[in-house]
Formats: structure tokens, C-alpha cells, sequence
């Protein structure tokens, strides 16, 4: 909920035109970014034919964002991912 709220803030700030079509109910923010937004968007073939794959690459960012934050500054996970490398590593080394 937040992740999309930031996102659509993101999207108001850098818009010019009017973002009236942003607060409707037709996929969110990001759908269809060809029509919405034009330039390179609609340019690149891929957005066009996949409407909703920007909301999907940014919703993806923000979650592998958070993992990989998660595994680099929490201790109990850094401890976790020491001890499965390190048995990984034992195992790779011993054949």
C-alpha cells in the first residue's frame, strides 16, 4: 500500500501535465505507461504490448531492495547466510 502510494507521489512530482488519470481505478499508476505517459514509453515496443509490466518491474525493485537489505544489516540474517555459506563452501571442497 505504501510502495504504491510513494510511487504515484514519485510519478505527481515529475508529471507536467495533468495526473487527473492517475487517482482513476484502471490498473494504477504505472499500467500502461505507453498511454499515459508517452516518450520513451511508447517508443519501446515492449510497453505496449505489456501493459503492466513497469508496475510489476517496480514492485519487484522495492521487494529485492528490501531483501537484499534485510540479508546485508540484520544481524540474525547476516549470521544465517554466514553459517549456509560456509557449509556450502565445506561442501564444495570436500569433493
Amino acid at each position: 500500500m505504501w510502495g504504491s502510494f510513494l510511487v504515484h507521489c514519485l510519478v505527481c512530482l515529475f508529471l507536467e501535465d495533468s495526473n487527473d488519470h492517475l487517482l482513476t481505478d484502471e490498473g494504477g499508476g504505472l499500467s500502461d505507461p505507453a498511454e499515459q505517459f508517452g516518450g520513451i514509453f511508447k517508443r519501446v515496443e515492449f510497453f505496449p504490448e505489456y501493459p503492466y509490466a513497469l508496475s510489476t518491474f517496480v514492485a519487484g525493485t522495492i521487494g529485492a531492495s528490501a531483501v537484499i537489505l534485510c540479508a546485508l544489516f540484520i544481524k540474525e540474517v547476516c549470521l544465517i547466510l554466514t553459517h549456509v555459506v560456509i557449509a556450502l563452501l565445506n561442501r564444495v571442497y570436500r569433493h
